[in-house]
């Protein structure tokens, strides 16, 4: 019989290999090239509206994208503040896919890990306000345009005055070790094939999540604080934050550096490592719950995988 950890760790593992295989198999190709794919896209996007009340949230849909002339939008959940609500987190993940290439580890995998801790979260509370976010329209042709989904979440925050304390992207979080190329893969080795990536005005944020994430999981992660214009450190929904003023990082294996399926129809599901995204699963709650507000010994180790 498995005991209490072991089960919520199967528990855990059903769920991200059922979404990645969902919105990568099932779906596919999920971006506005096309009105099949559109269609793809908004079929995802119910699929994470379905999750999110699941896990006892009430979703609902913010932005103004259009494909065809109708709503695209991103979809999100609040969990209000205890004490101080007024201050806001945002943790997001974009669904969207590449044009051809169904997107497992981008972001089929982000998209997962969002939906996973929406589950373990359950009905728990923070001293800050927390949005979890799936955005529409992060790749190209819409990367750091007017029409990326992430952007125009931001400039709505942005004019409703809402106080970003602190914006996460989960971006590409699983590939195999299998599927890095030779020539990258003692990086992989040294740190595990995650990263933690911010802007240097970002920086304290980036340091602050990091540390949580360790404290919890124990995982090696690689942590980068960098000019925001530099290639690959802009390169998700964290951007479209900083355009706004607001502090933001990355959490990513590497993406187009280190993953050889980057972008190509080859992204499919047996690419990613489930086992390492559930490992991740705890440092991610702590990392969460330290960035809402959760003082340092209050940070603990939920669930135990």
């Amino acid at each position: 019989m498995l005991n209490t950890a072991e089960s919520q760790s199967a528990s855990i593992a059903t769920w991200i290999d059922s979404d990645i295989r969902k919105l990568s198999m099932e779906l596919g190709e999920r971006n506005d090239g096309s009105s099949d794919r559109g269609r793809r896209l908004r079929a995802a996007l119910d699929h994470v509206s379905t999750i999110f009340r699941e896990a006892g949230r009430d979703p609902t849909e913010v932005g103004s994208t259009m494909i065809d002339g109708n709503g695209l939008l991103n979809v999100e959940c609040t969990v209000p503040g205890t004490r101080n609500s007024e201050q806001h987190v945002v943790l997001g993940a974009h669904i969207d896919s590449a044009r051809g290439a169904p997107g497992a580890d981008d972001n089929a995998s982000g998209v997962a890990m969002l939906l996973g801790l929406a589950r373990v979260l359950g009905t728990r509370r923070f001293p800050r306000t927390v949005h979890l976010v799936a955005f529409v329209n992060e790749e190209p042709p819409h990367t750091r345009r007017p029409t990326m989904g992430s952007l125009d979440y931001a400039r709505q925050l942005r004019r409703r005055g809402i106080d970003v304390t602190c914006m996460v992207s989960l971006e590409s979080l699983g590939f195999d070790p299998a599927a890095r190329p030779q020539d990258a893969r003692w990086i992989g080795r040294r740190f595990g094939g995650l990263y933690f990536v911010s802007n240097l005005a970002s920086r304290q944020w980036c340091d602050l999540a990091h540390r949580a994430f360790r404290h919890a999981c124990g995982m090696s992660a690689l942590r980068i604080a960098a000019p925001g214009f530099l290639p690959g450190i802009r390169s998700s929904d964290h951007w479209s934050f900083w355009k706004m003023g607001f502090p933001a990082i990355m959490v990513t294996d590497g993406g187009p550096l280190v993953y050889k399926h980057y972008h190509r129809p080859s992204d499919t599901a047996e690419k990613v490592d489930v086992a390492k995204l559930v490992r991740m699963v705890p440092g991610m709650m702590s990392m969460l719950a330290r960035l809402a507000g959760v003082p340092v010994c209050g940070v603990m180790k939920p669930p135990s995988v």
